[in-house]
Protein backbone atom coordinates (compact mmCIF):
# COMPACT_ATOMS: atom_id res chain seq x y z
CA UNK A 1 0.00 0.00 0.00
CA UNK A 2 1.43 3.42 -0.82
CA UNK A 3 2.35 5.45 1.64
CA UNK A 4 4.20 9.52 1.62
CA UNK A 5 7.07 7.52 2.74
CA UNK A 6 6.97 6.03 -1.00
CA UNK A 7 7.22 9.35 -2.70
CA UNK A 8 10.61 10.23 -5.08
CA UNK A 9 10.25 13.64 -5.18
CA UNK A 10 12.39 15.61 -7.86
CA UNK A 11 12.56 19.09 -9.19
CA UNK A 12 12.84 18.44 -12.63
CA UNK A 13 12.55 15.25 -14.93
CA UNK A 14 12.27 14.61 -18.81
CA UNK A 15 9.54 12.01 -18.21
CA UNK A 16 8.15 10.36 -14.59
CA UNK A 17 7.30 6.72 -16.41
CA UNK A 18 10.67 6.85 -18.34
CA UNK A 19 12.49 7.74 -15.07
CA UNK A 20 10.62 4.75 -13.47
CA UNK A 21 11.20 2.46 -16.50
CA UNK A 22 15.31 2.85 -16.02
CA UNK A 23 14.46 2.44 -12.15
CA UNK A 24 13.11 -0.85 -12.95
CA UNK A 25 15.48 -2.23 -15.47
CA UNK A 26 18.32 -1.37 -13.41
CA UNK A 27 16.70 -2.88 -10.56
CA UNK A 28 17.43 -0.19 -8.23
CA UNK A 29 13.86 -0.60 -6.82
CA UNK A 30 11.78 -3.53 -5.88
CA UNK A 31 9.03 -1.93 -4.25
CA UNK A 32 5.67 -0.27 -4.89
CA UNK A 33 6.56 3.59 -4.96
CA UNK A 34 5.11 7.07 -6.82
CA UNK A 35 7.70 9.27 -8.79
CA UNK A 36 6.80 12.86 -8.24
CA UNK A 37 8.24 15.56 -10.82
CA UNK A 38 7.90 19.24 -10.21
CA UNK A 39 8.08 19.81 -13.55
CA UNK A 40 8.25 17.34 -16.77
CA UNK A 41 9.63 18.51 -19.28
CA UNK A 42 8.61 16.00 -22.00
CA UNK A 43 6.10 13.92 -20.83
CA UNK A 44 4.59 11.27 -22.44
CA UNK A 45 1.23 10.70 -23.37
CA UNK A 46 -0.31 8.10 -25.63
CA UNK A 47 1.57 7.08 -28.80
CA UNK A 48 3.78 10.25 -29.87
CA UNK A 49 1.26 12.23 -27.85
CA UNK A 50 2.87 14.65 -25.70
CA UNK A 51 1.59 15.63 -22.22
CA UNK A 52 2.26 19.73 -22.22
CA UNK A 53 1.92 20.73 -18.41
CA UNK A 54 3.10 23.51 -16.60
CA UNK A 55 6.17 23.45 -13.76
CA UNK A 56 4.61 23.78 -10.30
CA UNK A 57 0.92 23.62 -11.15
CA UNK A 58 -0.12 20.28 -11.74
CA UNK A 59 0.56 16.98 -10.63
CA UNK A 60 2.59 14.60 -12.92
CA UNK A 61 3.65 11.40 -11.83
CA UNK A 62 4.39 7.38 -12.41
CA UNK A 63 3.25 5.19 -9.99
CA UNK A 64 5.07 1.72 -9.60
CA UNK A 65 3.60 -1.69 -9.20
CA UNK A 66 5.06 -5.21 -9.31
CA UNK A 67 1.21 -6.70 -9.42
CA UNK A 68 2.68 -10.18 -10.84
CA UNK A 69 -1.18 -10.56 -12.97
CA UNK A 70 -2.39 -12.17 -16.19
CA UNK A 71 -1.63 -10.26 -19.34
CA UNK A 72 -5.36 -10.72 -19.81
CA UNK A 73 -6.00 -8.37 -16.46
CA UNK A 74 -3.93 -5.71 -18.59
CA UNK A 75 -7.49 -3.40 -19.27
CA UNK A 76 -8.74 -4.62 -15.56
CA UNK A 77 -5.80 -2.58 -14.44
CA UNK A 78 -6.58 0.66 -16.68
CA UNK A 79 -9.68 0.72 -15.34
CA UNK A 80 -9.30 1.11 -11.74
CA UNK A 81 -6.89 3.30 -12.48
CA UNK A 82 -9.50 5.49 -14.03
CA UNK A 83 -11.71 4.91 -11.45
CA UNK A 84 -9.41 5.87 -8.65
CA UNK A 85 -9.60 9.58 -10.75
CA UNK A 86 -13.33 9.69 -11.49
CA UNK A 87 -13.38 9.22 -7.22
CA UNK A 88 -10.57 11.72 -6.77
CA UNK A 89 -12.68 14.50 -8.51
CA UNK A 90 -15.84 13.68 -6.54
CA UNK A 91 -13.73 15.13 -3.18
CA UNK A 92 -14.27 18.17 -5.52
CA UNK A 93 -17.86 17.71 -6.37
CA UNK A 94 -16.81 17.28 -9.47
CA UNK A 95 -18.12 14.45 -11.86
CA UNK A 96 -15.56 13.30 -13.81
CA UNK A 97 -15.84 10.96 -16.99
CA UNK A 98 -13.70 8.60 -18.86
CA UNK A 99 -13.56 9.60 -22.39
CA UNK A 100 -12.40 5.87 -23.87
CA UNK A 101 -9.90 4.41 -22.93
CA UNK A 102 -8.17 6.77 -20.38
CA UNK A 103 -8.81 10.54 -20.61
CA UNK A 104 -10.75 11.91 -17.78
CA UNK A 105 -13.25 14.73 -18.77
CA UNK A 106 -15.32 17.15 -17.09
CA UNK A 107 -17.70 18.26 -19.59
CA UNK A 108 -16.49 18.05 -22.86
CA UNK A 109 -13.08 19.00 -21.56
CA UNK A 110 -9.89 17.36 -20.90
CA UNK A 111 -9.06 17.34 -17.28
CA UNK A 112 -6.07 14.31 -16.98
CA UNK A 113 -4.67 11.95 -18.92
CA UNK A 114 -3.46 8.58 -18.09
CA UNK A 115 -0.47 6.19 -19.83
CA UNK A 116 0.10 2.86 -18.33
CA UNK A 117 3.19 0.93 -19.57
CA UNK A 118 4.37 -2.68 -18.57
CA UNK A 119 6.82 -4.69 -18.66
CA UNK A 120 6.26 -8.38 -18.82
CA UNK A 121 7.67 -11.80 -18.45
CA UNK A 122 5.91 -14.58 -20.29
CA UNK A 123 2.59 -14.13 -20.04
CA UNK A 124 2.77 -11.99 -16.44
CA UNK A 125 2.63 -8.43 -16.18
CA UNK A 126 5.80 -8.22 -13.61
CA UNK A 127 5.65 -4.54 -13.35
CA UNK A 128 3.35 -1.56 -14.45
CA UNK A 129 4.46 2.18 -14.74
CA UNK A 130 1.24 4.13 -14.39
CA UNK A 131 1.59 7.37 -15.64
CA UNK A 132 -0.84 10.51 -14.78
CA UNK A 133 -0.72 13.85 -15.47
CA UNK A 134 -3.98 16.11 -13.58
CA UNK A 135 -4.15 20.11 -14.36
CA UNK A 136 -4.85 21.09 -11.17
CA UNK A 137 -3.46 25.17 -10.51
CA UNK A 138 -2.85 25.77 -14.26
CA UNK A 139 -5.47 28.18 -15.95
CA UNK A 140 -3.98 28.78 -18.94
CA UNK A 141 -2.69 26.67 -21.40
CA UNK A 142 -0.98 26.84 -25.07
CA UNK A 143 -3.42 26.88 -28.10
CA UNK A 144 -2.13 23.97 -29.37
CA UNK A 145 -4.04 21.99 -26.53
CA UNK A 146 -7.96 22.37 -28.02
CA UNK A 147 -9.78 21.20 -25.08
CA UNK A 148 -7.91 21.77 -21.72
CA UNK A 149 -9.43 22.31 -18.11
CA UNK A 150 -7.88 22.11 -14.68
CA UNK A 151 -9.59 22.04 -10.83
CA UNK A 152 -8.60 25.94 -10.86
CA UNK A 153 -11.30 26.72 -13.97
CA UNK A 154 -13.87 24.77 -12.49
CA UNK A 155 -13.56 25.85 -9.04
CA UNK A 156 -11.83 29.33 -9.07
CA UNK A 157 -9.45 27.94 -6.10
CA UNK A 158 -5.76 27.10 -5.38
CA UNK A 159 -4.95 23.81 -4.26
CA UNK A 160 -1.81 22.28 -2.51
CA UNK A 161 -0.29 19.87 -5.00
CA UNK A 162 0.89 17.74 -2.05
CA UNK A 163 -2.69 17.53 -0.47
CA UNK A 164 -4.36 16.52 -3.75
CA UNK A 165 -1.85 14.14 -4.77
CA UNK A 166 -1.85 12.20 -1.02
CA UNK A 167 -6.03 12.48 -1.80
CA UNK A 168 -5.23 10.15 -4.71
CA UNK A 169 -3.20 8.23 -3.11
CA UNK A 170 -5.87 7.10 -0.94
CA UNK A 171 -8.61 6.13 -3.43
CA UNK A 172 -5.40 4.84 -5.32
CA UNK A 173 -5.01 2.28 -2.18
CA UNK A 174 -8.87 1.28 -2.24
CA UNK A 175 -8.64 0.31 -5.36
CA UNK A 176 -5.60 -1.49 -5.86
CA UNK A 177 -4.99 -3.17 -1.77
CA UNK A 178 -6.43 -5.28 0.19
CA UNK A 179 -6.88 -4.58 3.43
CA UNK A 180 -3.47 -6.24 4.72
CA UNK A 181 -1.71 -4.41 2.58
CA UNK A 182 -1.16 -6.91 -0.62
CA UNK A 183 -1.29 -5.64 -4.17
CA UNK A 184 -4.95 -6.79 -5.40
CA UNK A 185 -6.74 -5.56 -8.00
CA UNK A 186 -10.79 -5.30 -7.78
CA UNK A 187 -12.24 -7.29 -10.36
CA UNK A 188 -15.57 -6.67 -10.69
CA UNK A 189 -15.16 -2.79 -11.61
CA UNK A 190 -16.01 -3.00 -15.12
CA UNK A 191 -19.78 -2.12 -15.06
CA UNK A 192 -18.98 0.92 -13.19
CA UNK A 193 -16.08 1.58 -16.01
CA UNK A 194 -19.11 1.35 -18.49
CA UNK A 195 -21.45 3.43 -16.11
CA UNK A 196 -18.46 6.65 -16.72
CA UNK A 197 -17.78 6.11 -20.39
CA UNK A 198 -18.06 9.68 -21.79
CA UNK A 199 -20.81 10.37 -24.16
CA UNK A 200 -22.11 6.23 -23.92
CA UNK A 201 -25.30 5.70 -26.18
CA UNK A 202 -25.13 9.51 -27.43
CA UNK A 203 -24.41 9.99 -31.05
CA UNK A 204 -21.58 11.62 -32.13
CA UNK A 205 -19.39 11.91 -34.59
CA UNK A 206 -16.07 9.67 -35.25
CA UNK A 207 -13.80 9.24 -37.73
CA UNK A 208 -12.12 5.76 -39.10
CA UNK A 209 -9.82 5.54 -41.19
CA UNK A 210 -10.10 9.61 -41.96
CA UNK A 211 -13.63 8.48 -43.00
CA UNK A 212 -16.28 10.51 -40.68
CA UNK A 213 -19.48 9.15 -39.56
CA UNK A 214 -22.33 9.57 -36.98
CA UNK A 215 -22.52 6.63 -34.22
CA UNK A 216 -22.59 5.80 -30.64
CA UNK A 217 -21.09 3.72 -27.84
CA UNK A 218 -23.17 1.09 -27.09
CA UNK A 219 -20.34 -1.39 -25.66
CA UNK A 220 -16.50 -1.40 -24.09
CA UNK A 221 -15.54 -5.13 -23.52
CA UNK A 222 -13.28 -6.85 -20.87
CA UNK A 223 -10.58 -6.72 -23.30
CA UNK A 224 -10.96 -3.23 -23.93
CA UNK A 225 -12.35 -3.06 -27.48
CA UNK A 226 -14.60 -0.46 -28.46
CA UNK A 227 -18.41 -1.53 -29.70
CA UNK A 228 -20.22 1.86 -32.02
CA UNK A 229 -22.92 0.96 -33.70
CA UNK A 230 -23.63 3.34 -36.87
CA UNK A 231 -26.78 5.64 -37.41
CA UNK A 232 -26.54 5.18 -41.47
CA UNK A 233 -26.59 1.36 -41.43
CA UNK A 234 -27.19 0.12 -37.73
CA UNK A 235 -23.81 -2.02 -38.11
CA UNK A 236 -21.79 -2.69 -34.83
CA UNK A 237 -18.04 -2.34 -35.16
CA UNK A 238 -15.40 -3.45 -32.25
CA UNK A 239 -12.33 -1.08 -32.23
CA UNK A 240 -8.86 -1.13 -30.67
CA UNK A 241 -7.49 2.17 -29.41
CA UNK A 242 -6.32 4.72 -32.18
CA UNK A 243 -8.56 2.87 -34.09
CA UNK A 244 -10.90 5.24 -34.15
CA UNK A 245 -11.21 8.77 -33.38
CA UNK A 246 -14.43 11.23 -31.63
CA UNK A 247 -14.14 14.60 -33.48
Amino acid sequence: MLSYKDIIKLDSVDSTNLYAIKLIKEKKINRDALIWAKEQISGKGQGSNKWLSKANENLTFSIIVFPDISVDDNFLLLENVCLSLCDFFEEFQINAEIKWPNDIYVGDKKICGVLIENIFKSNLIMASVIGIGININQDRFPQKLKNPVSLKNLTSKNYDLETCLLTFITHFNRNFYSESGKFSIKNNVHHKYKEKIFRFGIESLYSVNKVENIGKIIDVDTSGLLSVQWKNNYKIEKFAFKEIEMM
